[in-house]
């Protein structure tokens, strides 16, 4: 059964707060503060340097892992290993949703890019490469969703993220997009979380894509 059939009371305690952090950040004063602080969390954490850009849509920084985790395709990452930290480029998605796109263009123009970020991923962690030293991969998320269909998995010892935390990425969400939060889908679906790939399981699901018709499009 689908877990979403049947809402509990904290799903929808979270649909309202998602709703209401909505109306109060698509406010010009609130919108302005919340694009300011998510740009300058941004460069504290190093996503604006150069060197992170990964394709045209990612981001990544290598930062090593304080606990050991068994990612579901066996892979073990010991603690103090280094880990690639994935980010979305936001201002690079903001830039697709222009006023009259279409969703399924937007959708299907997102997808490509995120492809092209993840084959350039592979690139660089190849030997000689800035990440080869990478051999897994993991994305703090709220889109979940998408990356699973990538292969991204979360390890059975992570747990979905807090409530404030979804709450957080969610204000940054309306801030960014011109809709906001998409009405098709309850803000309670888009609780954080953390998923892996380690590089192999990646580097697989990308040459099973590429044998698909049409390719890597």
């Amino acid at each position: 059964m689908n877990e979403t059939a049947l809402p509990s009371r904290a799903d929808a305690r979270l649909d309202g707060a998602s709703a209401f952090v909505a109306r109060v950040v698509r406010r010009p004063l609130c919108r302005g503060i919340v694009r300011s602080c998510e740009r300058g969390l941004r460069w504290w954490r190093g996503l604006t340097d150069p060197s992170a850009q990964v394709g045209p849509i990612l981001a990544v920084v290598v930062r090593r892992t304080w606990r050991t985790v068994r990612l579901p395709d066996g892979t073990v990452v010991r603690a103090g290993e280094p880990i690639g930290m994935v980010h979305a480029n936001n201002a690079r998605i903001e830039a697709l949703h222009q006023p009259g796109a279409s969703p399924v263009r937007v959708a299907f123009d997102l997808r490509r890019q995120v492809v092209a970020s993840l084959r350039e991923l592979i690139r660089l962690s190849e030997p000689s490469q800035r990440l080869e030293s990478v051999r897994a991969f993991c994305a703090t998320t709220v889109f979940h969703g998408p990356l699973r269909r990538g292969g991204f998995q979360r390890a059975a010892s992570d747990r979905s993220g807090s409530r404030l935390a979804t709450l957080s990425f969610q204000a940054v969400l309306a801030a960014l997009h011109p809709r906001g939060l998409s009405p098709r889908q309850r803000a309670a679906d888009r609780r954080v979380e953390r998923v892996w790939i380690s590089r192999e399981r990646l580097r697989q699901y990308l040459e099973r894509r590429a044998r698909r018709p049409g390719g890597l499009r």
